[in-house]
């Protein structure tokens, strides 16, 4: 249990200068960092984060499906309306700087370090202990993906939320300060529309109510304590049905026993990366082929010892909030309820089930520090130095910007989900041999994805292989297609048209791309193309000016513009 004692100690101003220094000198090389896949969609074309939306707009919002856009039978099935909010206050303040974005998350990261110090303290009496444990996550090479990749931001945010709330609701338990409470539930609800991960906190809440209170309240009291939770829970979950049409992520990822079975080799590898990190990377992890698998049979032997684990300890309860703590902030990517990724294990998702690890890391450090200080401090830091180094190296060959992280994954990791993307990036290099091989595999790896497509028709389009560029998009054409993607798609196909002289067809194409994306430049400047031709010239004169007022580095149609103008004159 925590020491009744613990208003008294608080972290030193110099722990939080120490944190921050530390953190920054870290994550430096990411502040000159790029947009890296999922930044761009995410963030950067976006259009929530260049204008800000109505509050219903953003409250029933599915990420990946965006506004006014029929979802049909797909769904993402994410749901974390709060992100978009968080990007264009970013956007306000740095401009589309992916630099910006980056530092912005550095800046959480250093404060979700401030939380966790903050109540660690309650149950450490150590302080230094405490913060030789925060540090550790701090620095933790695990934790970069969260960090120098903004578009994972989600998982710092809910867990600044979730600590916060928990923080208050201990200090609503024990003082009866109802404003804490009310507090406590809201940063609840923001941790649920930060990520699903938020949820975990009402049980974790159970786990501090049963094993770390001091003073036992009536069941009646504990559960009268619950149900602000709850009612905003159900909240969520309405809006989470309004926004996604599902309660849980839609997925076909296996059935649930085999789900069940798997899970503690899922558990294992999460603990894996946290305690032996090496090799680390965009993770794309998939269940082992056989259930007698070795990985699989070794992770299930773990639950007995950490059953003898849990018996050893059982008069240190810190040890056991720790432990349990974790597992259940790790449950929801346990896959047990199914979920939509395309991995079963990314490094992002231990971000807040870590911080409870730190806390049983602080207690061990605790009990050696009684009697072997020096020792425990001194080997403390060599981890420390190797971590924060690991992590320096990460962020400066890894997260640094797309190419290099494409170079990294599939060249050192033969991680072929980021093909298609290599591709798009060495197209837009001039490499086309070199693009169309990763096309290739990427189409061959991931057939169900229409981007490959979609990319690999613009870059066959741009070389004068209309026939095969027309092959691909016809067999995407049921494939299922975010709104720019569809928007691309029909682009596309109009060019096609354009270059066979059937300028009806294409106008039909390029109406429709225009529908669904009204500010999309290559759409209106091929619509005045289109225009041209059907000796409309007027309104061929609109759509490149817009196209220009919309992107005036356009220099397609200033030249399409210039040449209608002419000729009109």
């Amino acid at each position: 249990m925590h020491d009744r004692g613990h208003r008294a100690r608080k972290p030193s101003y110099w722990q939080y200068l120490i944190l921050s220094l530390v953190i920054v000198a870290i994550y430096c090389p990411t502040f000159t960092g790029g947009f890296i896949s999922d930044d761009n969609a995410i963030v950067k074309n976006n259009p929530y984060v260049k204008e800000l939306h109505s509050i219903y707009s953003y409250l029933s919002q599915e990420d990946g499906i965006s506004e006014g856009e029929p979802a049909g039978e797909f769904h993402t099935g994410y749901y974390r309306p709060l992100m978009n909010l968080t990007y264009w206050i970013d956007y306000k303040v740095w401009g589309m700087n992916a630099g910006g974005f980056r530092t912005t998350n550095v800046l959480l990261h250093i404060l979700a370090t401030f939380l966790l110090l903050k109540l660690m303290v309650r149950f450490i009496e150590d302080r230094w202990a405490a913060f030789i444990a925060v540090l550790l996550f701090a620095v933790h090479p695990v934790n970069t993906e969260a960090v120098s990749w903004f578009s994972s931001r989600d998982n710092i945010i809910v867990t600044i939320f979730s600590l916060t709330s928990l923080h208050l609701y201990m200090i609503g338990c024990e003082s009866g300060n109802r404003r804490a409470f009310i507090l406590s539930v809201l940063s609840f609800f923001g941790a649920l529309l930060s990520k699903e991960l938020g949820l975990m906190i009402l049980p974790i809440m159970f786990l501090y109510n049963r094993l770390l209170t001091e003073n036992k309240r009536s069941v009646r009291t504990e559960v009268l304590s619950y149900i602000p939770f709850l009612v905003v829970t159900l909240i969520y979950f309405l809006l989470r049905y309004n926004a996604t049409e599902a309660v849980l992520s839609p997925s076909g990822m296996g059935d649930m026993a085999r789900r069940i079975y798997f899970a503690p080799f899922i558990l294992a590898f999460n603990l894996k990366l946290i305690f032996l990190p090496g090799g680390l990377h965009s993770f794309l992890v998939a269940y082992p082929d056989s259930f007698l698998d070795w990985r699989a049979i070794f992770s299930i032997a773990l639950i007995p010892a950490g059953g003898v684990l849990l018996w050893v300890t059982r008069y240190h309860r810190m040890v056991h909030f720790a432990l349990l703590s974790f597992v259940v902030a790790l449950f929801p990517v346990l896959n047990i309820v199914q979920t939509s990724a395309s991995s079963l294990v990314s490094m992002r998702w231990i971000y807040f089930p870590m911080t409870f690890i730190a806390m049983g890391i602080a207690w061990c450090l605790q009990r050696v520090m009684v009697s072997r200080r020096r020792q425990a401090v001194l080997y403390a830091t060599v981890v420390a130095v190797y971590l924060g180094s690991y992590s320096y190296i990460l962020n400066a060959h890894l997260w640094h910007n797309e190419e290099v992280f494409f170079t990294q994954e599939i060249m050192q990791f033969d991680n072929h989900l980021y093909a298609g993307s290599m591709g798009e990036q060495l197209f837009k290099q001039g490499k086309y041999l070199q693009a169309e091989e990763y096309f290739r595999i990427a189409m061959e790896k991931y057939p169900r994805t229409a981007r490959h497509y979609i990319n690999y028709s613009a870059m066959l389009i741009e070389l004068g292989r209309m026939e095969k560029a027309h092959d691909l998009l016809e067999r995407s054409e049921h494939l299922h297609m975010v709104a720019v993607e569809r928007s691309e798609w029909l682009n596309n196909m109009a060019i096609i048209k354009t270059s066979q002289g059937r300028f009806t067809e294409a106008r039909e194409y390029l109406s429709e791309a225009l529908r669904i994306m009204p500010d999309f430049p290559g759409a209106l400047n091929n619509m005045g193309v289109v225009l041209m031709g059907m000796g409309k010239r007027e309104e061929a004169i609109q759509h490149f000016q817009k196209a220009l007022y919309l992107r005036p580095d356009y220099g397609e149609a200033k030249n399409n513009l210039k040449k209608v103008i002419e000729h009109t004159d």
